[in-house]
């Protein structure tokens, strides 16, 4: 009987990790299956000590809070389970390390460097994820936290854990990465030049004393030693990394952060190259310049095109000067309006027999704020601005490798929190009975309530007229739109709906998430 209870238990463990692992696939948009795979295999409970265990939420970073009991399934959220409370030492967040790694497409057989390796859990899911031909060399200093990560890590072969500076680290053979795990003010050139000739990459985050900085991602193209491609990959809040901080480096990235962001940065240059009106930060032997290294555009465009395919390219070409509209604002013909009387009859497409109705097959995917050149015609002291990718409202942009939403998911909480974007699409098309309803002649009418805002787009069309109500737009906050489809429908009329939405207000960052309130099809007579 106890064999029975203790068998149950491991199916529910490894049913909690599998349900755990995809969570992550959406919440950090992973699109490798090895990464997925590996936050699925890997038991967290081996590494967090015993429970009940001391939580931080990403929804309050002030405090902890206690498990109720010991139940391993507690682990399995995307939240930061305390190694040692007192110094502030978490097993980090799942979700950024599962978005991190996955930007470093990780191929099984590379050899990983982990600095600051902690009791081992990601260097045991870099191990799972480099397989058994791979290796990972886990440096941790902390002699404590080296000894229980060589406990920890017994299952994994590949993994030998090392106790030492990992500022200083010089693997015995070059890497294909070298991810750290701890913030610093400066990089150290022992880890560039360890990098392996052919598409080395270190992940670094620079921070600032409070903890807080940005993910650098820097790549050794074709054996380069004096220019490397370099990016932004990700905020962070993050212990910082004996050995890597410098109060003097500090004030030089307070400086640099207080004239451009982490995003202005595209390359990392050595000597004896000399720093230039592009430099962004300067340190001993290196400087990050926000000027591209020749040919990077190529290399990291034929790069993500391969990685990404849950992204295509979008068919859109994005402008480089200002245009005028081609008919004055106030001449354009007005907007059709909802009716205000109530529907004769309604179809809820957020349960499955109501998108089955219309043949709807929602899918999503998380939009980001992207730096790129300012318009040409712009002011002077303007050099870049920002769009969204992916570019994703246009008619017969390709989502098929999008993940598919269910219809009673689309009250799902969605995004980062904070300002956070997302994109929904589907394709309505209209049958001759809407259940019960004969359409044939009837107006229709979608209605999308998005917490907090939406904007709407009907086959390639955002529906908008300056001056005049847009009920494709910005309604207000958590208020409904109401776009007419049609004013006379027919059975088998098609509309591909993207439905963009907001998280806001923007400029009071709340703290909370994306989520259908209501998507319904309204018929009137």
């Amino acid at each position: 009987m106890a064999n029975g209870r203790d068998q149950a238990q491991v199916h529910g463990l490894e049913e909690a990790r599998r349900r755990f692992a995809e969570e992550l696939r959406y919440t950090a948009r992973v699109r490798s299956s090895n990464v997925v795979a590996a936050f699925a295999t890997v038991p967290r409970e081996r590494f967090v000590g015993p429970g009940p265990w001391r939580v931080l939420s990403p929804m309050s970073l002030a405090e902890y809070w206690t498990t109720e009991d010991a139940e391993p399934h507690h682990l399995y959220h995307d939240i930061l389970i305390a190694i040692d409370p007192t110094r502030r030492l978490n097993n980090g967040q799942p979700s950024l390390w599962a978005y991190l790694y996955d930007q470093l497409e990780l191929e099984p057989g590379a050899h990983i460097v982990h600095v600051g390796a902690g009791t081992g859990y990601y260097s045991a899911i870099l191990a799972e994820i480099v397989g058994r031909t791979g290796n990972v060399t886990a440096i941790e200093i902390d002699r404590e936290l080296a000894a229980v990560a060589q406990r920890n890590l017994v299952p994994w072969p590949q993994v030998v854990v090392l106790p030492t500076d990992g500022f200083a680290f010089r693997p015995d053979q070059p890497a294909d990465a070298i991810i750290v795990n701890a913030g610093v003010t400066h990089l150290s050139l022992v880890w560039i030049d360890s990098l392996a000739v052919e598409n080395g990459r270190l992940l670094v985050p620079l921070t600032t004393s409070d903890g807080w900085g940005g993910f650098l991602l820097i790549t050794r193209l074709r054996g380069g030693t004096r220019h490397y491609p370099a990016r932004y990959a990700s905020w962070t809040g993050i212990i910082p990394c004996t050995g890597g901080r410098d109060p003097a480096a500090e004030a030089r990235l307070r400086a640099a952060l207080a004239r451009s962001p982490f995003t202005a940065i595209r390359s990392l240059r050595r000597a004896p190259d000399e720093p230039d009106d592009t430099c962004w930060l300067a340190g001993e032997g290196w400087w990050l310049s926000t000027a591209p290294v020749p040919g990077d555009a190529q290399a990291s465009s034929t790069r993500t095109k391969e990685r990404d395919s849950r992204m295509p390219a979008s068919n859109r070409t994005r402008p480089t000067a200002s245009v005028l509209p081609t008919t004055p604002p106030l001449l354009a013909p007005p907007l059709p309006v909802a009716p205000l009387v109530p529907p004769v009859h309604v179809v809820d497409l957020m349960t499955s027999a109501g998108s089955a109705a219309f043949g709807a097959r929602w899918k999503g995917m998380e939009a980001k704020i992207v730096e790129c050149p300012a318009l040409t015609d712009a002011m002077p002291e303007f050099k870049t601005t920002y769009d969204i990718e992916p570019y994703a409202g246009e008619s017969g942009f390709d989502d098929s490798e999008w993940p598919v939403i269910p219809a009673t998911e689309l009250g799902a909480r969605r995004g980062g929190g904070m300002v956070s974007f997302f994109w929904y699409r589907t394709k309505l098309t209209i049958p001759a009975d809407a259940q019960g309803f004969d359409t044939a002649g009837a107006m229709a009418v979608l209605r999308v309530n998005v917490d907090d805002y939406a904007e709407i787009w009907v086959n390639g069309e955002l529906p908008r007229a300056a001056g005049r109500t847009s009920p494709g737009t910005i309604q207000g906050f958590n208020m409904p739109s109401r776009l007419v489809l049609s004013r006379t429908v027919a059975p088998n009329d098609q509309f591909e709906i993207a439905v963009f939405a907001i998280n806001g207000p923007i400029s009071a960052a709340p703290a909370n998430f994306l989520w259908f309130r209501e998507a319904k099809i309204e018929f009137f007579r």
